[in-house]
Formats: C-alpha cells, structure tokens, sequence
C-alpha cells in the first residue's frame, strides 16, 4: 500500500479440515510513516450471506513506522463453519509491508488436534 488509501488482503478457504480445532494465523509485518493503521484478522463463517460466527483479530494495530514483527492470532473453527477466512486491512498514507504468512493448526493437546 502507497500512497493515501485503504487496502484489503483476503484469503478464503474451506473449514472442512478445521473444525473444532484452533488456528493459528502468523505474518511479518513491517511500516513506514503509516499515517492510519493496519491489522491483520481471521474468521470463520457458516454461510457467506449470513456473517461470521467466530471472529479474531490483533489487539493493536500497526501504525508510523515499525521494524519487521512476527504477529499472530488465533481462532477456534466452531463445528458448523464452512469457510474460513484471514487477511489484512489497512488505510491512511505511506507504506506497508506483509511477508512470511502462515496458517496452519494449532497443536492444543486435545484429541481433536488430529
């Protein structure tokens, strides 16, 4: 993103493989003079005309000027979800940068983890 904007980065995926089990969402995030904010936020969803039914995202946003950072957040897929989705939304002037994205499972310890 450059410049004076909003912008928005979206995956979607199927829930199938994920459900009931907790997700965990990572990128590096890096920005120059971000005059607004960003933040990265993930999702789950039962049908995409009827919202999210679970919903996660960074506690703090990302603004001025910051170094590269590992962020991450997590989610628990409800039983019932059909598509999961993640990404990152930012908006005002100057430049960030997103890198190393990963999404996989989260190992809890219970038998669902499977």
């Amino acid at each position: 993103m450059q410049g004076s904007q909003q912008g928005i980065v979206v995956q979607e995926l199927l829930a199938s493989r994920y459900l009931g089990k907790r997700v965990r969402l990572s990128a590096d995030i890096k920005s120059q003079a971000l005059t607004g904010s960003a933040f990265m936020y993930m999702g789950a969803l039962v049908q995409r005309e009827r919202g999210a039914i679970a919903f996660s995202s960074m506690p703090n946003s990302v603004t001025g000027t910051t170094a590269w950072q590992r962020l991450s957040l997590e989610l628990d897929v409800p039983r019932t979800a059909k598509l999961i989705y993640f990404g990152l939304t930012a908006a005002g002037s100057d430049e960030i940068w997103l890198a190393n994205v990963s999404f996989a499972p989260v190992n809890t310890g219970k038998s669902n983890d499977r």
